[in-house]
């Protein structure tokens, strides 16, 4: 499943917006003849599969060297290899298939009313940190919410009808079996991860050899669904009027 990094509130935008009048506009990046997009990232950092990076996307124009816009409201950022925090925390989530899997890859679009500029780019691995294999199954999905209410006015006249009560939520999914190979290799560590029921295959590796991490835990259950709220449907009473009529 894809995954985008959200855009920005109202108020980011309207700030956003507001440094770009300020600069006339020297900042309108595609009327600019935006020529590429690129990933800056500590290249020299220990990265593997299952880390976090810290990401700034950068613009490349004719007219000016580099413009930091991470964060803008017209980026759009989507990844299906990437969990992403915050506009430049990601954890990359990618499992891989294959050892040859060295890069995770990103997808990016900057818009501007009807014009778009889009790249894909890669972030690359070096695999100097240690194995992380986090196979763990998926959550359950969260209970539905309550339905909706029947009208009726209250005996007394004066409370709501309640609403229902939120459905339970779905069962994670349990623990599968899987089996494990692990090796040494020119230098590196590898580790084969099969599940035996469906024989997928999942291949970790690293240039570390002190310690390796699994998790192949069975998934919590989601979160019941709200309650739908009560209908608050009666009527004022008059000073003569009996509780019990």
């Amino acid at each position: 499943m894809q995954k985008k990094l959200n855009k920005q509130p109202l108020f980011a935008r309207f700030i956003f917006l507001l440094l770009l009048a300020s600069c006339g506009t020297s900042n309108n990046y595609i009327e600019n003849k935006l020529i590429s997009f690129e990933l800056e990232y500590d290249k020299e950092k220990s990265l593997n599969f299952g880390d976090s990076v810290d990401v700034r996307i950068i613009a490349d124009l004719v007219k000016r060297e580099k413009d930091d816009i991470t964060g803008s409201p017209y980026l759009s950022v989507i990844s299906n290899d990437i969990d992403f925090v915050n506009d430049s925390i990601w954890v990359i989530t990618k499992r891989p298939s294959n050892f040859a899997h060295n890069k995770v890859l990103v997808n990016l679009s900057y818009q501007e009313k009807s014009t778009s500029f889009k790249k894909q780019l890669a972030i690359k691995l070096n695999f100097n940190s240690e194995i992380k294999a986090n196979i763990q199954s998926p959550y359950g999905k969260d209970g539905d919410a309550g339905g909706p209410i029947t009208k009726k006015i209250a005996k007394y006249k004066e409370d709501g009808s309640r609403g229902y009560n939120g459905y339970n939520g779905y069962n994670g999914d349990p623990g599968k079996s899987y089996s494990g190979y692990l090796w040494i290799e020119h230098d590196t560590v590898r580790l084969l991860i099969e599940d035996e029921l469906k024989r997928i295959k999942y291949c970790f590796q690293s240039t570390n050899k002190d310690q390796l991490f699994i998790n192949a835990k069975g998934a919590k259950g989601g979160n019941g669904g709200n309650g739908s709220d009560g209908e608050m449907e009666g009527m004022a009473l008059k000073d003569s009027q009996s509780l019990t009529d």
